[in-house]
């Protein structure tokens, strides 16, 4: 490993960012009907979610959809993939699609206030 050297600028760095990112809730594994209903979403609101980010939800699904197509899908509509939520044999068959599993945080829970 080499040492940095002194006034010269680092190669790499990483910095804290947040990120905002579209859910793609599933309600179904049927990608076709997948499909449909994201044609059905993207027509009702125009360029609003165009080159958005989406992590793709599908925590409730029991079985898998056709991953390459539903994130092929979504590439063609400008919504990149950048993750997906799942558990189980759903999640395996995401990740061997090349999907990369992550975990959404939680709104932070504020005090009641009187």
């Amino acid at each position: 490993m080499s040492a940095a050297v002194p006034g010269e600028p680092l190669a790499l760095d990483f910095k804290s960012a947040t990120l905002y990112a579209v859910r793609a809730l599933l309600h179904s594994h049927d990608t076709a009907a997948l499909v449909a209903a994201l044609d059905k979403r993207m027509a009702e609101a125009g360029s609003f979610f165009e080159n958005e980010p989406v992590v793709i939800d599908a925590a409730r699904l029991e079985a898998a959809p056709d991953w390459p197509a539903l994130v092929a899908a979504l590439r063609e509509r400008n919504l990149p993939p950048i993750g997906v939520v799942a558990s189980g044999a759903v999640l395996e068959s995401a990740v061997a699609a090349g999907l990369t599993p992550v975990e959404l945080s939680a709104p932070p829970v504020r005090p009641a206030t009187s």
